[in-house]
């Protein structure tokens, strides 16, 4: 994998479609409201990628549709209808006036819709704060 992008804070600059793992559920959290969280600091593990007990629900409540993708259907898609202006979620302003859906892919249901979620309220790009950045090297390697 090549050396990530850093900002002068030290962040590393992130496409939504290449979220896996911790730092996929990370922004999920942050995406949620839960700012300043330290998933890998919980005592339980936030999932939202891989636990159907923590994803499933938020799929649910954000109406996002999950469809295997042609031709080999061994890829997710995940797509979002990005909520109304009345949601409870506050999308950035960057992202206020983009498309009606969005959709991502990924290996799994739950990671297709989670990336589709992140993307739809944090855009396309976004910043990974610097301790998750080997963990995330570890994840897409795997």
């Amino acid at each position: 994998m090549s050396e990530l992008e850093l900002t002068a804070n030290g962040d590393a600059k992130v496409e939504v479609k290449d979220l896996i793992g911790q730092a996929l559920d990370f922004w999920v959290c942050l995406c949620l409201g839960q700012r300043g969280v330290d998933i890998m600091a919980l005592p339980a593990p936030t999932a939202y990628s891989s636990d159907w007990n923590m994803g499933g629900p938020l799929i649910q409540a954000q109406n996002i549709a999950v469809t295997p993708m042609p031709p080999a259907m061994i890829e997710w898609a995940g797509i979002w209808p990005r909520p109304a202006k009345a949601s409870k979620l506050i999308l950035p302003q960057s992202v206020q006036n983009g498309p009606a859906r969005v959709g991502m892919h990924g290996p799994t249901p739950l990671i297709a819709a989670m990336r589709a979620f992140v993307a739809g309220v944090a855009g396309a790009g976004i910043l990974l704060p610097e301790h998750y950045h080997e963990v995330y090297k570890r994840e897409l390697e795997a």
